[in-house]
């Protein structure tokens, strides 16, 4: 809880990043307010007014400083690119600046792994250890009234729709599977260490993401302590259950695209993984 300060309370905010910062360590901080002071989704951020676009590659800079609409704060973030912040003029649902967010990332090129309610940012006035360079502000005004969610997303889409959510008869269904397969009983930790090869605290926590495709310095993938919790990477936008992580690891899909013959695939590894340990 000491490292959540209560919303709105900017000293406790500066006192706590400026420990960090003289410590040399990296300092993140969430958009959004959360209920509780937990990570991710179970910090339970529900509302919000403020949508940001995080941008890695030099043309979405350019397509910055083009946009119509010009943010309330830009952020370099030391490694060559930009965090852009656009306050609104009212509280938007979780899901609605979620969505705002990722239609952003369509003409600035944005990241959509980093448009998600739970995002955290680096800082500004930290430092980029990755980089070696300071996380600095390059833009703010505070005195423009927030947009309306209508005018800043007219004309734009998601650039990457995520496919439909599966049919309750569906979901229904890969509960039953888990279950029969015992999976559902397996804790995250100890489903890290034989999928994936890495130790994760007995009672949960951060790890550095083992997914093969996902290189970090900063341990951003929460592995939960039970089996319906899951486990979730913050840096790479992915999680879920065993199934999940058995077929990212072998280099395939999860979540609502995970069906089919490489869903078999995943149980299989699984299985397979499971029954050679025992």
């Amino acid at each position: 809880p000491t490292h959540y300060p209560p919303a709105g309370d900017q000293a406790a905010l500066v006192r706590l990043a400026r420990t960090h910062r003289e410590r040399g360590d990296e300092v993140f901080c969430t958009p959004l307010t959360r209920g509780h002071p937990l990570p991710g989704r179970a910090g339970k951020v529900t509302r919000g007014a403020v949508c940001w676009v995080d941008i890695d590659e030099p043309e979405g800079v350019e397509r910055l400083r083009r946009f119509p609409h010009l943010p309330h704060l830009v952020v370099r973030s030391g490694s060559g690119g930009a965090h852009a912040y656009w306050r609104l003029a009212s509280n938007v649902a979780a899901e609605g600046v979620e969505a705002l967010n990722r239609n952003l990332c369509g003409p600035l090129l944005g990241d959509l792994a980093s448009t998600d309610r739970a995002r955290i940012m680096r800082l500004p006035g930290t430092h980029n250890a990755k980089a070696g360079r300071p996380c600095l502000i390059a833009y703010l005004d505070l005195a423009r009234p927030g947009f309306a969610v209508e005018e800043l997303g007219a004309g734009l889409e998601d650039p990457d729709p995520p496919p439909p959510p599966p049919d309750p008869g569906s979901v229904r269904h890969r509960a039953e599977r888990l279950r029969a397969d015992g999976a559902d009983s397996v804790s995250p930790p100890e489903y890290f260490r034989i999928l994936a090869g890495v130790d994760a605290p007995d009672g949960g926590g951060l790890i550095p993401c083992p997914l093969p495709d996902h290189e970090e310095q900063i341990a951003s993938c929460m592995v939960y302590p039970e089996a319906d919790q899951g486990w979730t990477c913050f840096g790479c936008g992915r999680g879920g259950t065993i199934y999940d992580l058995a077929s990212l690891v072998d280099g395939g899909p999860s979540g609502r695209t995970l069906r089919g013959e490489e869903f078999r695939r995943a149980r299989a590894m699984v299985r397979g993984r499971f029954q050679a340990r025992s």
